[in-house]
């Protein structure tokens, strides 16, 4: 095993890889909806791209939150999914990070346990501080994000604006490689679309070899931290 979870050799089959993109909702993100709305969308696109590489079976949760839950897809097979569409991304409210992130484990552990050589992903995109949960507290949330990681078969990531991104890292317990900061603009909206792309394609290259977590999801060298 490396830092980046278990390996088996180059000749084992892909296991499959369940991923959960997850997206501010809040009032805040208003500002930047569309170039947010896009962003998504080129991650989806690029989990579908990676998948259609061989990369075992690929499955896509999107999740919209503000002080409520949104499943706009639950486990699709990724040659199946969908884009974000404008109606679907309607900004405001407040943001209840906590319950969104541990509804999207819920999500993926829903098709039953892992296997040996399968893989979790979830990818969190939020503008602000957790101000709304109310399903889960932050205590059981890092309980249960540490237990996960622990099995070296999942991958918390975060893409945070207006947050310290060590705080954060720290107070939910997620390897401050998995945790980024972006800038809330349009054009830094955009920018981190890219990061959110790129760093996929990372992780599923590295699900290729048959790797099953990533301690390093956002790339140290275009790393922007608060």
């Amino acid at each position: 095993m490396n830092n980046n979870g278990k390996h088996t050799t180059g000749n084992a089959r892909t296991g499959a890889t369940r991923i959960a993109l997850v997206l501010d909702r809040s009032g805040s993100m208003a500002n930047i909806q569309e170039p947010a709305r896009e962003a998504f969308n080129e991650a989806v696109d690029r989990v579908r791209s990676e998948a259609a590489k061989g990369s075992g079976d690929v499955t896509l949760s999107l999740i919209t939150f503000n002080e409520e839950l949104r499943d706009l897809l639950v486990n699709k097979p990724a040659d199946r999914v969908r884009k974000l569409r404008r109606h679907d991304y309607r900004p405001g409210g407040c943001t209840a990070l906590f319950d969104a992130v541990d509804h999207a484990i819920d999500l993926l552990v829903k098709p039953g346990p892992l296997g040996s050589a399968d893989g979790a992903l979830v990818i969190v995109i939020s503008d602000g501080q957790e101000n709304a949960s109310t399903q889960v507290s932050q205590a059981d949330l890092v309980e249960r994000i540490q237990k996960l990681e622990a099995t070296d078969q999942w991958t918390f990531s975060f893409m945070c604006a207006n947050v310290d991104i060590t705080d954060l890292s720290r107070n939910l317990g997620v390897d401050a490689s998995n945790a980024a900061a972006w800038q809330p603009s349009a054009a830094g909206t955009k920018h981190m679309g890219k990061k959110v792309s790129d760093a996929t394609s990372s992780y599923m290259a590295d699900r290729r070899e048959g790797r099953t977590a990533k301690k390093d999801f956002w790339d140290d060298s275009d790393k922007d931290r608060q």
